[in-house]
């Protein structure tokens, strides 16, 4: 099972790699930035496997 289709393991995925982003002195402007970009274009070209990758990509498209 790949970490994309498994929500619990995206989430702990995205987690490590921004602490791994914080600790090598990326700024928090450039994380929100770069967040923003990969949650939009996740949002409008992937299709969700489950429900909570769906509502969450609503959530983001709604923050937009």
């Amino acid at each position: 099972m790949s970490v994309l289709e498994n929500w619990d393991s995206w989430k702990n995925f995205l987690g490590d790699r921004l602490n791994y982003a914080q600790d090598k002195g990326m700024s928090q402007d450039t994380i929100t930035d770069l967040a923003t970009e990969i949650g939009g274009y996740l949002a409008n070209e992937v299709d969700s496997k489950n429900e909570q990758g769906k509502s969450a990509g609503r959530s983001l498209e709604r923050s937009i």
